[in-house]
């Protein structure tokens, strides 16, 4: 068991990734993408123990570069027995300096960390495949084979328990870029992270008034379900999740489980419970990506 601390990708990127990963899956070399919530990353540390909130409240208050962005343009590998095959993200330079620096913030958060990640051992990498024989790591480069290179934008910063295959996301923050756009998506977040839900609506409100943008309002609804919710307004709450759930549009594919559960809890009288990391994760990510004018 362990904990990790990851920066995600673009919507474009990731796709591309995804791509790759699939090519790996079918080749039997990498776990199929069925109900994975990893998602293409850079990890910054691996630790034994951490401080989460501590170490969230020093994430969110760093001072990120702007834009933070790299090229994926060519593969790496491990050659340890399991190896690994990567991504190479370049140029790597205000990636050594970023790590550098919150090293010396937060080390003292992270309690033994992976000396493979530590200033000096790490090397940023976006890992393809792993846990590969020294016949399935050269085959695996071979899959792989030639591709396009794509900018990644890193736009959001995880933490995540780990024990096994098993993954849980702890914590989700998005990364600062100067975008207003995102700073209102990232207040969206923190908003229903606390919470506080009518905020949440209110923040999204005027973004989406400006642009008609049926995912934001989508979002807008997310939040008022939960407005209704911890208010006690069943039926409301029911309302509105039937509005998201008809249309396929309106609401992240990988959101469906998290739907259900709701409509059973909803159903059977049960206090509100919030929203988890990785579902705001999805909500906020899907929201900011596409653009579908509900107003045509």
């Amino acid at each position: 068991m362990g904990y990790a601390v990851e920066l995600l990708f673009d919507d474009t990127s990731t796709k591309a990734v995804f791509g790759l990963w699939d090519r790996l899956s079918r080749a039997g070399m990498r776990p199929p993408r069925v109900a994975d919530p990893e998602y293409p990353h850079i990890s910054l540390f691996v630790a034994k123990e951490i401080q989460r909130q501590p170490l969230m409240k020093s994430l969110f208050a760093y001072r990120y570069p702007s834009p933070l962005a790299v090229t994926l343009a060519s593969l790496g590998r491990f050659d340890a027995n399991p190896g690994v095959i990567y991504l190479v993200p370049q140029p790597d330079a205000p990636l050594y300096a970023l790590h550098q620096d919150l090293c010396q913030q937060v080390s003292q958060l992270l309690f033994g960390i992976d000396p493979r990640y530590l200033p000096g051992g790490w090397t940023p990498h976006v890992t393809l495949a792993d846990q590969l024989s020294p016949v399935n790591l050269a085959n695996a480069m071979t899959v792989v084979g030639s591709f396009a290179s794509v900018r990644a934008l890193i736009t959001d910063l995880i933490i995540v328990k780990f024990e096994g295959p098993m993954r849980l996301v702890t914590d989700h923050m998005i990364v600062p870029n100067g975008s207003e756009e995102t700073d209102i998506w990232s207040a969206y977040a923190v908003a229903m992270a606390s919470g506080q839900y009518f905020a949440a609506h209110e923040i999204l409100e005027g973004l989406w008034r400006c642009s008609h943008d049926i995912r934001q309002q989508s979002a807008i609804w997310f939040a008022a379900l939960f407005v209704h919710w911890s208010q006690g307004r069943y039926s409301g709450a029911i309302k509105i999740l039937n509005k998201i759930e008809r249309d396929s549009r309106r609401h992240p594919v990988e959101l469906r489980l998290a739907i259900n559960m709701w409509r059973q809890a909803l159903t059977t009288g049960e206090s509100c419970p919030g929203t988890t990391p990785y579902e705001r994760l999805c909500l906020v990510r899907w929201g900011q990506y596409g653009a579908t004018d509900v107003s045509k």
